[in-house]
C-alpha cells in the first residue's frame, strides 16, 4: 500500500522511538532568525530566505555550520550572533545548531547593555522609511508605531542586530498605523496584556521571539493580538515558549467591526505548560463562540504553524468565529490538548497533522469542512463531533452539516471518528454528516495491506469493535465513492501537502509523491532532570524535614556556577512567605498574601529588590482564589494550606542559562527561565512566618553525554505471589525500558521511561521460564542489555492482579482496546457525560476480588490520568458508599492507590468503578497484603 513508508515512520515516532529533544537543555534554543526576509520556514534549521544584505546575520543559540542551497558557507561569530557568507537573492539556508551535547560553554549568550526606551519612542513618533532600534535591554516600554507606510514603501522598525533588542517588564508595542513592519525583537518576561497589539491595517510582526511572556495572574490576556477592526495584518516566523497567557489571537467581538483577512503563519509554539483550568491557548480566533460573535466572519488564515508540546490550554488552536482557514499546521506531542472548533460556521480545516497528542479535532458548529488531515498516535478520538444545546445562542452548537473527507487516522487509542453522546445539558446530537474516503487504521490489529472499504468508501481496519463509532446512525450519511454522487468531493483537488489529486483514486490525506510544504514533525520532547543531575555535593544540612519560623538558614555547601539546587516546601499558613537567596544578589520568592488578602499565587525572581520576572505558582495558582464570573464561583475557598501538599523546586544553573522547575511533587515543570548563567557562592533559605523545608540538595550540573549508555544487565527474583522484582545498576541521565518474553514468545514491554533501577512485574505464571532484558536510552542512543532468565516460584506476600478485561462493564463505561504501548482499559470516552458532584446510577465496571484471609489489604490501580480534567473515578468497595477516587494527573501509566492497609474480611468482595471524569483510564487492579510494598516505575 502506498502509505507504507511514511505511515510506518509516523507510527514508530508516535510510539516514542523517534529522536528526542531535551527540554531543559533546549530551553533557550529557538528557530534561528536573521536580517533577511524569511519566506517559508521548513523546520527549526531550514528556511527559504530572501537575502538583501550579505553576509547574512543569524541569531541562534548555538551554530555549528551554515549551508546555502546545500553548500557550506564561511561562518564567523560576532558577539551573540553569527554572520554567514550567503549571497544576495533567494536561497534555501540551513543552520546546524548544536544541541546540549555540543554546547560550547566558552561562548555564552551575554545580555546587551541597557537601552534608552524614551529615545526610541521619540524616534517612532516621527518614523518614516526605516527605524533601527539600537541593541540593548529595554524595560517597561510604551512604543506606538502610528505613522502610515504604504504598500510600495512600508515602514520598517527593526532590531539593529536580530535578537539583540531585548524587551522586558510591562511592555506595550502598538502598530496602529498601516503598512508597518516590526522585525527581529526579543521579548522576555513581558507581563502586559497585549504586549504587541496590531490595531491598524496591513501591519506585520515577523521574526520576533517571545520567552516566558504573559501575566501569571491572568491566563486570558494575549501576548500578541490583532485588535477589532484591524484588516490584513500578518504575524509570521515568530517563536513563543513558556507563555503564561494566550500567545496569539485575533479579537472577535459582537460589539465592534471585525477585522478581516489577517494571517498567522510559520510560527512556532513550544513547551507551553498549563497552570490553570482555562486560558493559555496558543492561537485563538475569537473570544465567544455563541451568538453574533461566533457568526462574525474574520476570514483569518492560520497556516504552516508548529505546536510542539504546547499544552497551555486543552485547545491547541481555539476557533470561535466563522469562515476561517486552518491549513497545514502541525501539532506534535501536545498530550494535554486537541485542535478545537469551539464554534462558528463554515471553517475549512485542510491538511493539518496531529501526532502523539491527546486527540485530533473536536468539532462544534455548522458547515465545517475537514479534509486531508492526519491524526497519528493520539490518546482520544481523531475527530470528535460535539453534541449541542437546544439554544446554541447561549451554549455550544451541535456539529451539523460537517464534511469529513480524505482524512487519515492511525494508531489512535479512541475511536477514529466519533459523535458525542447526548446529555441533559447538550441533547442535540450531530446531524447531516458526510464522512467519506477516509483511512481509519486502529491501534489494535494495525494492517497496511488487504484492507476493505466500507459503504462510505472509507478504509477501516481495527481489531477494536468499531473504529467508526457514531452514536446515532441516522445522523450519518456514508456516500458511495464516486465523484458524481459526491459533488463536494470534487472540490478536494489537493492533498495534505498541496499535491494535485487528478483522479481522487487514493483515499486518506496523502496522494503520492515527495515531501511537500508543511512544518517538519519535531523530535518528542523529554523533560527529565536526571539527565542533568551530576554528582551530589556536600550535605546541605537540610535534607531532612525541618520547620523554620521567621529565620534564615545558610546552606553549608556552596553552590557552583553550574549546579542543580533542589528543595521541597510547604507553608504553615497562607500568609507565610519563603525565599531562596542565590549567589550574585538574586532571590526567588514565593507564597504569602496579595493585597486582597488571598494567596499571592506567583513566584518572583528579584535582583535585590527589583523584580525581574514572575512565574505561576502551580500549587496555589493566583486565579484559584479569586471569584470567576464565567464559572459563577471561586475554585478554591480554603483558608489554610493543605498540610499534605508540597511544592517541589529545582533551580538549574547551566553554563549559559538559568531555569526554575517548580510544581507539585513529582510533577514539577519549567516555569521561569533566564538567558544568562550565574556565579557560584553561598545560598540562604529565608522563611517569613512558618514553613517546612525538606529534600534540600545540591548537585553538579552535567551535560548530556553524547556517547551511548552502558548496556544494563537486570537481576531478577521471585518476590511474593504473582510478583517478580527486577533491579539493575543505573547511570545518570539514562531512562530504562523493561521487556519480558517466554522461552519462545515475542518480547513485550513491561514498563518504560524508568530512571530508577527497580521494577515489579505482575503478569507472570508459576512454573514457566521467563526472559527479561533492559533498554537503556538517552536522546543520543538506545542500547539493549543482555538477557536474564527466571523460573517463577511464588513465595511470601500475596499479590493478585485483575486486568481491566476481567471486569463486568456497562455503558457509558467501556473497555478500550489495548495496543503495543497500552493495556486494555476501563474508561468512559472523552465525549461521555460526566458528573463531578453526584455518583451516577448507570454504568459501571465490577471487579470480583477474593480476599484469601482476613487482614490488612491494599488495592492499587494501574491508571492513566491524562489531565487535571481526566483524573478521577467514583469507586465503591463492597456495600460502602461511593467515594471519589482522585488520581494524580499524569499522562504515563502508573500504580496509584485506591486504599492502603484497610481491614477486610475473608471471602468475595465486589469493587465497583463508575465514571466521574471521562478519559480517565484503569488498566488493572492490584490486591496485596504486603504493607511494605511501594509502587516502582510508571
Amino acid at each position: 500500500m502506498r502509505y507504507l513508508s511514511w505511515l510506518l515512520w509516523l507510527v514508530v515516532a508516535a510510539a516514542g522511538q523517534a529522536p528526542e529533544r531535551d527540554e531543559l537543555a533546549s530551553s533557550y534554543t529557538h528557530p534561528w532568525i536573521g536580517d533577511g526576509e524569511l519566506l517559508a520556514r521548513l523546520s527549526d534549521s531550514t528556511a527559504r530566505v530572501r537575502v538583501t544584505v550579505s553576509p547574512l546575520t543569524i541569531a541562534a543559540r548555538h551554530v555549528d555550520t551554515v549551508t546555502c542551497d546545500g553548500q557550506p558557507v564561511a561562518l564567523t561569530r560576532r558577539g551573540n550572533v553569527w554572520q554567514a557568507a550567503v549571497p544576495l537573492g533567494e536561497h534555501l539556508v540551513t543552520v546546524d545548531s548544536r544541541a546540549a551535547e555540543g554546547r560550547d560553554p566558552s561562548l555564552p549568550w551575554t545580555a546587551p547593555p541597557p537601552g534608552d526606551s524614551a529615545a526610541v519612542a521619540r524616534r517612532l513618533e516621527a518614523a518614516a522609511g526605516e527605524v533601527v532600534i539600537p541593541d540593548g535591554v529595554y524595560t517597561d516600554v510604551r512604543w506606538t508605531i502610528a505613522a502610515p507606510g504604504t504598500a510600495a514603501a512600508p515602514l520598517l522598525v527593526r532590531a539593529q542586530t536580530p535578537g539583540q533588542v531585548v524587551l522586558r517588564g510591562r511592555c506595550a508595542v502598538q502598530l496602529s498605523g498601516s503598512f508597518g513592519r516590526l522585525q527581529g525583537l526579543r521579548f522576555e518576561h513581558c507581563a502586559n496584556n497585549n504586549t504587541v497589539l496590531l490595531s491598524g491595517d496591513d501591519n506585520r510582526v515577523t521574526q520576533c521571539l517571545f520567552f516566558d511572556c504573559g501575566d501569571p495572574r491572568s491566563t486570558f490576556g494575549h501576548v500578541v493580538a490583532v485588535a477589532m477592526g484591524g484588516d490584513r495584518n500578518r504575524v509570521d516566523h515568530c517563536y513563543w515558549t513558556r507563555s503564561k497567557s494566550m500567545s496569539l489571537a485575533q479579537r472577535v467581538s459582537a460589539t465592534g467591526e471585525v477585522g478581516r483577512d489577517n494571517q498567522f503563519d510559520h510560527n512556532v509554539f513550544r513547551d507551553v505548560y498549563r497552570y490553570w483550568v482555562n486560558g493559555q491557548e496558543n492561537i485563538q480566533i475569537g473570544q465567544n463562540q455563541r451568538g453574533a460573535s461566533g457568526a462574525l466572519e474574520p476570514r483569518c488564515r492560520v497556516e504552516h504553524n508548529l505546536f510542539d508540546h504546547a499544552n497551555g490550554d486543552s485547545e491547541t488552536i481555539s476557533n470561535k468565529s466563522s469562515a476561517n482557514l486552518i491549513r497545514r499546521n502541525v501539532a506534535a506531542w501536545c498530550d494535554r490538548a486537541t485542535l478545537h472548533l469551539r464554534g462558528g460556521n463554515n471553517v475549512l480545516v485542510d491538511g493539518n497533522t496531529a501526532i502523539g497528542g491527546l486527540g485530533g479535532w473536536i468539532i462544534f458548529g455548522r458547515g465545517h469542512r475537514l479534509i486531508n488531515n492526519l491524526v497519528v498516535g493520539c490518546s482520544a478520538s481523531g475527530f470528535s463531533l460535539g453534541a449541542g444545546a437546544t439554544d446554541p445562542e447561549a451554549q455550544y452548537a451541535a456539529a451539523t452539516d460537517i464534511y469529513l473527507a480524505h482524512n487519515t487516522v492511525v494508531d489512535g487509542v479512541g475511536p477514529a471518528i466519533a459523535t458525542v453522546l447526548a446529555s441533559p445539558t447538550y441533547p442535540v446530537v450531530p446531524s447531516g454528516l458526510t464522512i467519506t474516503r477516509n483511512v481509519l487504521l486502529g491501534a489494535a490489529g494495525l494492517a497496511l495491506n488487504g484492507v476493505a472499504g466500507d459503504a462510505g468508501d472509507n478504509v477501516v481496519r481495527s481489531a477494536a469493535a468499531a473504529v467508526l463509532a457514531v452514536d446515532s446512525p441516522a445522523a450519518l450519511t456514508l456516500l458511495p465513492g464516486t465523484v458524481a454522487r459526491q459533488p463536494r468531493l470534487a472540490t478536494v483537488t489537493t492533498d495534505r501537502l498541496g499535491r494535485e489529486r487528478p483522479a481522487q483514486t487514493v483515499p486518506g490525506c496523502d496522494e503520492a509523491g515527495s515531501v511537500g510544504s508543511q512544518p517538519a514533525i519535531p523530535p518528542r520532547s523529554v523533560l527529565d532532570l536526571a539527565l542533568h543531575r551530576g554528582p551530589a555535593l556536600a550535605d546541605s544540612g537540610l535534607a531532612a524535614e525541618r520547620r523554620l519560623t521567621d529565620e534564615a538558614r545558610e546552606l553549608v555547601v556552596e553552590l557552583p556556577a553550574a549546579a542543580v539546587l533542589s528543595w521541597q516546601h510547604r507553608p504553615v499558613a497562607f500568609s507565610d512567605r519563603a525565599s531562596v537567596e542565590l549567589p550574585g544578589g538574586w532571590r526567588l520568592v514565593w507564597q504569602g498574601l496579595a493585597k486582597d488578602g488571598k494567596p499571592d499565587g506567583v513566584i518572583g525572581l528579584y535582583d535585590g529588590d527589583r523584580l525581574l520576572a514572575e512565574a505561576a505558582d502551580l500549587v496555589l495558582p493566583y486565579n484559584d482564589f479569586r471569584h470567576q464570573g464565567w464559572l459563577g464561583r471561586t475554585l478554591n475557598t480554603a483558608t489554610t494550606p493543605n498540610p499534605g501538599v508540597w511544592t517541589e523546586f529545582h533551580w538549574l544553573q547551566a553554563p549559559d542559562f538559568c531555569l526554575l522547575v517548580a510544581g507539585p511533587t513529582n510533577r514539577a515543570v519549567p516555569v521561569l527561565g533566564w538567558p544568562t548563567g550565574r556565579p557560584g557562592g553561598r545560598v540562604t533559605l529565608r522563611q517569613q512566618g512558618g514553613g517546612v523545608w525538606r529534600g534540600v540538595a545540591v548537585q553538579a550540573w552535567q551535560e548530556v553525554d553524547p556517547t551511548p549508555p552502558n548496556a544494563p544487565a537486570p537481576t531478577v527474583a521471585s518476590r511474593g505471589n504473582m510478583q517478580v522484582g527486577l533491579t539493575w545498576p543505573t547511570q545518570p541521565g539514562v531512562r530504562y525500558t523493561v521487556q519480558r518474553a517466554t522461552a519462545a514468545g515475542p518480547w513485550q514491554t513491561v514498563a518504560a521511561g524508568l530512571s530508577s533501577g527497580a521494577c515489579d512485574d505482575f503478569e507472570v505464571a508459576a512454573g514457566e521460564t521467563w526472559r527479561y532484558r533492559l533498554q537503556a536510552r538517552t536522546p543520543a542512543a538506545t542500547v539493549v542489555g543482555p538477557e536474564a532468565t527466571l523460573t517463577f516460584q511464588p513465595t511470601g506476600p500475596t499479590f493478585r492482579r485483575l486486568a481491566a478485561d476481567t471486569a463486568v462493564v456497562e455503558p457509558p463505561l467501556g473497555l478500550r482496546a489495548g495496543g503495543p504501548a497500552a493495556p486494555p482499559a476501563v474508561w468512559a470516552p472523552v465525549a461521555a457525560p460526566t458528573d463531578l458532584e453526584i455518583c451516577p446510577t448507570n454504568g459501571h465496571a465490577d471487579f470480583a476480588l477474593n480476599i484469601p484471609q482476613a487482614g490488612q489489604w491494599s488495592v492499587y490501580g494501574w491508571v492513566q490520568a491524562p489531565t487535571e480534567g481526566n483524573n478521577s473515578f467514583w469507586a465503591q468497595v463492597g456495600d460502602a458508599a461511593p467515594a471519589v477516587w482522585h488520581l494524580a494527573a499524569d499522562p504515563q501509566w502508573r500504580w496509584q492507590p485506591l486504599f492502603t492497609n484497610r481491614a477486610l474480611p475473608a471471602g468475595p468482595l465486589r469493587l465497583r468503578v463508575r465514571c466521574r471524569e471521562a478519559g480517565t483510564l484503569l488498566g488493572a487492579l492490584l490486591l496485596t497484603d504486603d504493607p511494605t510494598w511501594k509502587p516502582t516505575g510508571p
